[in-house]
């Protein structure tokens, strides 16, 4: 069974690996950036009248303001999902990147929920070696995958926090 998806749906493989790895890329962009710039900076201290701190600042802000709109383009381009399709066996996400995951291989599923409006914000997939991040779903995708799994009230164990709960599911 096909579901088709809202816009705003991310899928996100490994969120913690991705975001060391764009980390990574920032730093060695802004290195480069700043070593290009390094012939140019006594013209651009007489220009701004300014030294010191100031000076690296004012040289670094467009080079950081210029990644963060590259990386943020790139992960909407790669994150973004058009449709779930339920099967038998695997869990399969279409978008820029296909994935699939295979039913028995999930683990845990760990579904956030925000205490004010009372809707699940989150949904993460945990296998034995990846975590799987689905964020920003509609409603009955999150029902779908609860009667997909068979999700039951004695499988859950919850976390809260001030405005969060955090219920999780031991398959």
């Amino acid at each position: 069974m096909k579901y088709r998806i809202n816009n705003k749906t991310i899928f996100v493989i490994s969120p913690t690996i991705q975001f060391i790895v764009y980390m990574l890329i920032g730093f060695l962009f802004l290195f480069i950036c700043r070593s290009a710039l390094q012939p140019y900076k006594q013209t651009l201290a007489s220009f701004t009248n300014s030294k010191g701190a100031l000076l690296e600042i004012i040289s670094t802000i467009p080079f950081v303001f210029t990644y963060l709109t590259i990386i943020y383009f790139v992960f909407n381009a790669i994150t973004r999902i058009k449709e779930i399709e339920f099967n038998e066996e695997n869990l399969i996400f279409k978008g820029t990147i296909k994935t699939i995951l295979n039913k028995r291989s999930i683990k845990k599923i760990y579904f956030f929920e925000n205490l004010i409006n009372e809707n699940t914000y989150r949904i993460v997939f945990a296998t034995e070696n990846n975590k799987y991040s689905l964020n920003f779903m509609e409603k009955k995708i999150v029902n779908k995958i609860r009667d997909y799994f068979e999700l039951s009230e004695s499988m859950r164990i919850y976390s809260e926090k001030k405005n969060e709960q955090k219920k999780i599911y031991k398959l």
